[in-house]
């Protein structure tokens, strides 16, 4: 099971971040350690499918720590023809029904301030804003060098 996630965690960042496959497995065995590392911490990754294709329209992974009673949401994806039509409201409400059994009694993600339509689904879902992270690009070497 491990080894599928792994697998499977790769392959997501592999999308996200754009990075060489061996520094994307690197990265995916570094989150993955540190999530199963503590014995307090459960973690879930599950797939999205249509119901009338059986299709996989997305998928999502979270991890719950049961120590501090929060979970975060790491991973939510909804295949682009699939937007709109429920999959993402449906998956967070199972979500946060498996994680209410288990305890939880906040669930955290990120999100980038210019996704207007996931900012839309967390906020219809309960979520609020609670921090901002700032971020400041810098020059590039090359245009600090002198003349």
């Amino acid at each position: 099971m491990l080894d599928r996630v792994k697998r499977e965690c790769a392959a997501n960042l592999r999308k996200i971040l754009r990075v060489p496959e061996p520094r994307v497995r690197e990265i995916a065995e570094e989150a993955i350690s540190a999530i199963m590392a503590a014995d307090e911490c459960v973690m879930e990754i599950g797939h999205l499918s249509c119901v009338s294709t059986g299709r996989d329209v997305g998928e999502y992974w979270y991890a719950f720590d049961r120590e501090l009673g929060t979970a975060r949401l790491q991973y939510l994806f909804v295949a682009p023809e699939a937007r709109g039509r429920g999959y993402g409201k449906g998956a967070i409400a199972a979500i946060h029904d498996a994680l209410s059994v288990r305890g939880c009694n906040c669930v955290e993600l990120n999100v980038l301030a210019s996704n207007a339509a996931a900012l839309a689904l967390y906020r219809s879902c309960g979520y609020e804003v609670d921090s901002h992270e700032m971020i400041c690009s810098l020059p590039s070497s090359a245009a600090l060098k002198p003349d």
